[in-house]
């Protein structure tokens, strides 16, 4: 009989087997050959070339295709977006955030400048050069946008792992890159492939895809402004009676195919032309006449057709076509949503330059400058755009402002407006006050100018303060009906005065009250009091 658990049951093996052990990976990068080959493949079923064969252009053809008006403007936008992308280094010790978001920014228009050569060469080749602040950190001197056409990825051969008795395969690593043969080290070099696949660190060239439209663009352009040349001012054509003389009227006789050579050819613009009104006697036409030789191809045709080949060029950089033109339907929302479409493309191309921003840069610079801070997070992070909730966030903050919860600091929104604090005070500063009411009671949250009278508050104040210190403890501001007739000599009417009076010795004889047991002295007693009157009152 077998083993039964406690319910009688009969015990089997399944119920106890041996937890799986947990296999952990290799660390480093020990497996898959995936740098220093780029793999091409343009060749349809069968063998055929698929139109142009583009592995064959050289960094000089994507140069040279800068220079198009249409590429030129959807890389300058590329560019010109991402340097103003809003970004911050995200740490947990403050004086590392601090540190490294600082020279970051100090450098970022060279920074984006250097990488938004990737945008047309596909990878970008940049140098760092370090220097040794006074502040003992070690900075960013200056980013060196290099040559593309000048540089190359310098590779480092390491061993991969290989089961026993195989031989292990040669896997490359990233080490520096060479300038004209001349080697830069990988600890100073920043080279950024766009949107690199396979390891290929030559990255995706964006005018790849743009090639055929340009290429053709530029035949269109020749081939249009030669027939708007040719056809802009049309062939005459004359025809005539070859074969009989004509009468110029001067009594010279001349062949009839002569006299129209010589018309014709003295047709300019605002020429007049005289035919003879000799007509077939058959056909009833007129045996003298002119007629143009025009195309029936309009320019419109050109136009369309030069127009498709800058789309394809915008699309093919990541530029929707309605960045650059009005659309056919004038639909407000549609150019919004081509907006919301490239901020999308913003945000990825920023989620691929992040990768190498935090390696090349951030890290280093902790590295560097932080030694032993190895598990501290320290991380650069964008901020995505055409994020509709910003919209959402606009009203609330609009809302926390009008329900005064919220105030705008003045000096930031001077910056961005780009006018000065004095400026924006005349601006927002309030109308007029009008005349105010002699019968009406003495607002308390409005401060009285009160000259005359000031003095006698102060007199007050003094002998209050030494009457606390010299151990008559709490007691009451004097003065009163002396305060009270000066309230006259500054234009205060006889209710302003007496409301006035009765309001401000309410609170300071509380203030007194409150303060006489914890006041140190006579001048601290005297400074706290000023300080409580200069609240209430404008001498």
């Amino acid at each position: 009989m077998g083993l039964l658990d406690a319910r009688g049951q009969p015990l089997k093996s399944a119920d106890y087997k041996k937890a799986p052990t947990i296999v952990e990976p290799r660390s480093g990068a020990p497996f898959g050959q995936w740098a220093g080959r780029d793999a091409m493949f343009l060749t349809l079923p069968g063998g055929g070339v698929m139109q142009f064969d583009l592995s064959k252009l050289t960094l000089t053809d994507y140069r040279s295709m800068r220079e198009h008006y249409q590429l030129g403007s959807s890389l300058n936008v590329l560019s010109f977006m991402m340097h103003q992308i809003d970004w911050e280094i995200v740490c947990d010790q403050a004086d590392m955030k601090e540190m490294i978001e600082e020279d970051l920014r100090l450098h970022w228009t060279p920074l984006v400048r250097g990488i938004s050569q990737a945008f047309w060469a596909g990878y970008s080749p940049m140098a760092v050069n370090y220097i040794n602040g006074p502040d003992q950190y070690t900075h960013i001197d200056n980013f060196k946008d290099l040559i593309p056409e000048e540089c190359f990825v310098n590779w480092k051969k390491v061993k991969g792992w290989a089961p026993p008795g195989k031989l292990p395969p040669t896997i490359h690593e990233y080490d520096g890159f060479k300038q004209n043969g001349f080697l830069i080290p990988a600890e100073n070099t920043l080279w950024y492939p766009l949107l690199m696949e396979n390891g290929d660190h030559y990255g995706r060239k964006l005018l790849k895809a743009a090639f055929p439209a340009w290429f053709f663009s530029n035949l269109i352009h020749l081939f249009a402004n030669r027939y708007f040349e040719r056809f802009g001012e049309p062939l005459p054509v004359g025809r005539g009676r070859f074969g009989d003389d004509l009468d110029m009227g001067d009594g010279v006789m001349i062949n009839g195919k002569k006299a129209m050579e010589n018309v014709v050819t003295g047709i300019r613009n605002r020429a007049v032309v005289v035919l003879p009104s000799d007509r077939d006697p058959v056909t009833k036409e007129y045996d003298y006449d002119i007629q143009y030789l025009e195309s029936q191809m309009r320019g419109a045709d050109f136009e369309r057709y030069l127009s498709r080949l800058d789309e394809e060029m915008s699309l093919a950089v990541f530029t929707p076509v309605l960045l650059f033109r009005t659309a056919d339907v004038g639909s407000y929302n549609l150019g919004q949503a081509h907006l919301l479409i490239f901020q999308q493309m913003l945000n990825a191309i920023a989620g691929d330059m992040q990768y190498y921003i935090q390696n090349y840069l951030v890290d280093r610079l902790k590295a560097l400058n932080f030694p032993g801070s190895e598990k501290v997070k320290c991380h650069w992070v964008y901020r995505k755009q055409g994020n509709v909730e910003a919209q959402h966030y606009a009203e609330l903050l609009n809302m926390l402002v009008r329900e005064k919860m919220v105030k705008p600091d003045m000096e930031e929104l001077g910056r961005i407006v780009g006018l000065k604090l004095t400026e924006i005070e005349q601006i927002v500063a309030p109308p007029a006050p009008a005349p105010a009411d002699p019968n009406a009671p003495v607002d308390p949250k409005v401060k009285p100018k009160v000259k005359a009278g000031k003095q006698i508050l102060d007199e007050a104040i003094i002998r209050v303060a030494r009457e606390i210190n010299g151990g008559k403890g709490p007691t009451v501001l004097g003065y009163r009906n002396r305060f009270l007739d000066a309230l006259a000599a500054d234009g205060f009417s006889g209710r302003e005065a007496l409301e006035l009076t009765d309001n401000l010795y309410h609170k300071m004889n509380l203030l007194i009250e409150n303060i006489a047991p914890v006041t140190d002295g006579v001048d601290d007693t005297k400074n706290t009091l000023q300080k409580a009157l200069e609240l209430e009152i404008v001498s």
